[in-house]
């Protein structure tokens, strides 16, 4: 299935989902507006929603899973609805909506980037384990060539 239209299913099922929870659903229909949906009860402030499909890993200790999403709102009176398109389980809070599948939420691993090896700086690794700025001035012989082993540097 190809990427778009994994994300119209999912925009559908997190509809229905909505539907039954009790919303009113208005659907956008700009490409690139704020949200994917608006949701409404009469009781209630309309939600900004934007709809994440989400794709579950399990360890092989079949206990704990980690998942594949988006984490960062565009906007910040955006709320994420995660999907899961294989079951059609929907819901705004990621951790419950995995622990009512049954498994626990692994913490997300440290990302490891490899920065410029002249001390102090934190760029980003370019070449040679240098920046692309202290790269230049190693080529060119304004630095001497202490270190030319990229640093793992945790973000």
């Amino acid at each position: 299935m190809h990427q778009k239209h994994k994300g119209s299913l999912a925009e559908l099922q997190a509809c229905a989902w909505l539907l039954k929870e009790g919303y009113e659903v208005f659907r956008n229909v700009s490409q690139h507006g704020v949200a994917d949906l608006i949701a409404w009860r009469p009781d209630g402030l309309p939600i900004l929603v934007e709809v994440r499909t989400a794709t579950l890993r399990v360890a092989v200790d079949g206990k704990s899973c980690s998942v594949a999403t988006a984490r960062l709102p565009r906007h910040t009176e955006v709320r994420f609805l995660y999907v899961f398109t294989k079951t059609g389980d929907c819901g705004f809070d990621l951790e419950a909506l995995v622990s009512a599948m049954g498994y626990t939420l692994r913490p997300a691993r440290a990302a490891l980037r490899l920065v410029c090896s002249v001390e102090g700086c934190d760029r980003k690794h370019s070449a040679r384990g240098f920046c692309k700025m202290h790269y230049d001035r190693w080529k060119f012989g304004l630095v001497d060539g202490q270190s030319l082993t990229p640093q793992l540097k945790v973000v």
